[in-house]
């Protein structure tokens, strides 16, 4: 009711067909297997494969080296725009 008073839209009116949608469940941020009963009952639930965690390594030696390849200690190889004048 608030969001069509203030947007003038009706939250519950499907954009395609102009339907009235109605409300299945009020999900809250901590109630996660409510979220998946749910969409397992309507057939919505899509399982993903679990991805390794990635190589970050390799990027905080990257980003620590260019660091300090920009710091004023070093004007051979600071950035111009980073010199006091």
């Amino acid at each position: 009711m608030l969001i069509m008073r203030v947007y003038e839209v009706d939250p519950l009116s499907d954009p395609h067909c102009g339907s009235q949608m109605k409300v299945v469940a009020f999900i809250e941020p901590s109630q996660n297997e409510v979220l998946q009963n749910t969409l397992r009952h309507y057939g919505l639930w899509q399982t993903s494969a679990t991805r390794a965690s990635p190589d970050v390594d390799g990027l905080v030696q990257q980003l620590d080296s260019a660091y300090w390849a920009s710091c004023i200690g070093f004007p051979d190889q600071a950035d111009q725009s980073q010199q006091l004048t």
